[in-house]
């Protein structure tokens, strides 16, 4: 009798494994046809996750990724904007890391010039470059 006494453990144990598999942790992004464009504000959201977690922005380099930005969220959707001409044309993503360090990642996405302010690619702008929105005059 004691010989029978793993099994139920073993699978008790694999039960409680697939369930927790199953729920994994899921990230909700912009629509790639839609993508993020720099400053509109877009929403990242995410379900089956334990709270609190963490929402991370990195941005994709050559040798090493760097954090853009993070969060501590416990409630979805969190409002995201990137601002600053110098991310036009970085590749980012998101990852979320919940109360149980399950990881979810999102897409990669190439962050798209914002025709309100202006398109040029971001190595061509200097300090110096200022920016007129239709209808202002340089003054």
């Amino acid at each position: 009798m004691a010989s029978l006494l793993p099994l139920p453990c073993a699978l008790s144990a694999l039960l409680l494994l697939y369930a927790r598999i199953s729920l994994a942790c899921e990230l909700s992004t912009p629509d790639p046809s839609v993508g993020i464009t720099q400053g509109v504000q877009f929403y990242v959201s995410w379900g089956n996750c334990t709270t609190p977690a963490t929402l991370t922005l990195w941005r994709e380099d050559t040798q090493n990724d760097v954090v853009m930005n993070y969060y501590s969220v416990s409630r979805p959707p969190v409002g995201w904007t990137i601002n600053g001409i110098q991310f036009t044309y970085s590749t980012v993503y998101f990852v979320l890391v919940d109360y149980y360090e399950l990881k979810a990642t999102s897409i990669k996405y190439v962050v798209k010039p914002n025709p309100q302010i202006g398109s040029s690619f971001p190595s061509a702008l200097s300090v110096s470059t200022l920016f007129i929105r239709p209808g202002e005059e340089l003054g």
